[in-house]
């Protein structure tokens, strides 16, 4: 079973409708609130879920604070500071290769490979249909590993899009071992 032209069309146009419901943490227009706690910095708004400037365990997370690390509070406010803006000549080749379904350049192809035609004689033909199978199989196969790049890459176009001609902002956020993300 092989989804329609008209199916695989709608899929599509409905996954452009559709992509910013998924929880993506968007940038921002305007520089993110600076950090003065654990809990109270990043995005300004209680309509995104708040997360800890620290992604570790309490024990972690008390010890970073803004009095006994004042430092490092200074330095994820200096980089969520720092103005962000879509190189137009890579997003232009970026929604060329995209939009045209080229993949090139570590774009992906934007569309699943099509499956190959079942010969004829599929039904009474062993060898055909063990032949057609393996081919098939490594469609499906391609297909699937290249299902999560589409996804991200059809993510990373429509925020490139959406923000290609303004500045936007990160927030930062630190792991554990202090890297900040």
């Amino acid at each position: 079973v092989e989804p329609t032209p008209e199916l695989q069309e709608w899929l599509r146009s409905s996954d452009e409708a559709n992509r910013m419901r998924f929880p993506l943490y968007l940038p921002l227009v305007e520089p993110p609130d600076d950090w003065t706690s654990q809990t109270d910095g990043g995005y300004p708004s209680n309509v995104f879920m708040r997360w800890p400037l620290v992604k570790a365990g309490s024990t972690a997370r008390n010890m970073v604070r803004p009095e006994t690390c004042p430092g490092f509070y200074d330095a994820v406010n200096s980089l969520q500071r720092t103005a962000w803006e879509v190189n137009s000549d890579v997003f232009a080749m970026l929604d060329y290769f995209w939009t045209s379904g080229i993949s090139m350049a570590g774009v992906p192809p934007r569309d699943p490979e099509p499956l190959p035609a079942k010969p004829d004689d599929i039904d009474t033909n062993k060898k055909a249909k063990k032949q057609w199978c393996r081919i098939a199989a490594k469609v499906y196969q391609s297909n699937a590993e290249l299902a999560g790049r589409r996804t991200l890459m059809s993510r990373i176009h429509a925020v490139a899009k959406q923000y290609q001609h303004q500045p936007f902002w990160f927030p930062h956020k630190a792991d554990f071992r202090g890297r900040l993300y």
